[in-house]
């Protein structure tokens, strides 16, 4: 989670925060991509490494359930009464929605990675040289990064929640509560559009 708190940099690192799997992903994805050949030759145990990657998808598929079930049931808890009662929900919603179905989305890859060998050598696009078992592994390569990256986010956000100091939570004093019209005119003031 962010720390940053200058409006300039919470900006910048919000941002990054958001979109730090993506950005990554992409980056190592294309660096690969112009590095695998078209004669593209799978190792001798890719299988293996297929098999640990399905592995390591359904141990983080099911840690993310496990860590949505916590957060439903510390629903109480005035961090997480926070979370759900404030615009950032939705991007919770959202940092959980997206390792889940790149991950589902892996998985589909890494198992139809297991028959490589019957699409080495079908063109996609002959003038690029591009085959369909370099563009199937690219995508794979990229969702397995943005879902180990994504999971990350994730996990590191549920991290904070859980074990949040519940004492340090920033409480009004009774002598500085807002009345109905001030928060009325606050909330028209710095409304969101998603509300």
């Amino acid at each position: 989670m962010c720390k940053c708190k200058a409006w300039g940099k919470n900006f910048v690192c919000k941002l990054w925060e958001e979109k730090y799997p993506l950005i990554l992903s992409f980056l190592m994805t294309v660096i690969l991509f112009l590095r695998i050949s078209y004669n593209f030759c799978p190792p001798q145990n890719f299988g293996s490494i297929l098999n640990a990657m399905i592995t390591i998808d359904s141990i983080l598929l099911g840690f993310l359930g496990v860590s949505l079930s916590i957060l439903l049931s510390i629903k109480d808890r005035k961090v997480v009464e926070f979370l759900f009662k404030n615009p950032s929900r939705e991007i919770l919603k959202t940092y959980f929605r997206s390792p889940i179905i790149s991950g589902f989305i892996n998985l589909g890859l890494s198992m139809s990675l297991n028959f490589i060998e019957y699409y080495t050598n079908i063109l996609v696009k002959p003038a690029l040289n591009i085959s369909l078992c370099k563009l199937i592994l690219v995508t794979w390569i990229f969702t397995a990064l943005f879902f180990v990256l994504s999971s990350y986010r994730i996990i590191n956000i549920v991290m904070h929640i859980v074990f949040k100091d519940p004492t340090a939570t920033n409480e009004r004093k009774p002598d500085k509560v807002l009345d109905a019209d001030r928060e009325r005119e606050l909330k028209e003031k710095y409304r969101f559009k998603g509300e």
